[in-house]
């Protein structure tokens, strides 16, 4: 079932950034491993999704959307019983301009009010929640991970630029925005961000040989 999660609602403290934050969990690729969807791969007892999206439940800041492509009625049943809003979008090139800007859409609608947007990206689900608080916390229009080098996803856009959002183009990426107000991003430590579903598949694949 469909149920929001508020600030308030049930009775725990939101973080320091005023207002509500919806969570968007980019869930809509279309790899496989031996058959399986890789967002199902088991980790530590549960899907890789379900770690990721019970983490994102845990900040009980917002709304969370999962967003869904190819074999979205599969992921959709893995978490079934949380209250995850899901929103399929044919267009499911991960991270495309189409994907976030439906997400956004999602959220908008059953939070007008929302102060921001957290991305998530379904194939890190080692980054724990206190990781996400500081994502949340640090004191920027935008923050985003850093690791190995980079700065990319997750990340947290405050509503000020949710036009941008609406606005990107097909073929661009959240990172286009990054990019393009990288003097106005908080890069946030977050060496955790590298182990994705990759590293994990890889360790699954050796414990098993």
């Amino acid at each position: 079932m469909n149920h929001p999660i508020f600030p308030g609602q049930n009775g725990f403290a939101p973080g320091n950034r005023p207002g509500l934050t919806g969570v968007l969990i980019l869930a809509n690729g279309t790899a496989s491993a031996n058959g399986q969807l890789r967002q199902l791969l088991p980790f530590r007892g549960k899907s890789i999704l379900s770690r990721v999206a019970e983490t994102a439940l845990s900040l009980e800041r917002g709304p969370v959307v999962v967003l869904t492509g190819p074999g979205g009625a599969a992921l959709q049943e893995a978490l079934s019983g949380l209250p995850i809003h899901f929103v399929n979008n044919p267009r499911w090139e991960p991270g495309s301009n189409s994907s976030l800007q439906a997400g956004l859409d999602r959220l908008l609608a059953l939070a007008p009010g929302l102060n921001g947007l957290l991305i998530l990206l379904c194939d890190q689900p080692i980054i724990g929640a206190s990781s996400l608080r500081a994502l949340l916390d640090a004191p920027s229009g935008i923050s985003a991970a850093a690791y190995l080098g980079t700065t990319g996803l997750p990340a947290w856009i405050s509503r000020t630029f949710f036009g941008e959002i609406r606005g990107l183009q097909d073929g661009e990426r959240i990172q286009t925005i990054l990019h393009r107000h990288q003097k106005r991003v908080l890069s946030v430590p977050l060496p955790e961000a590298a182990m994705d579903i990759d590293f994990i598949a890889d360790l699954t694949a050796s414990s098993q040989d």
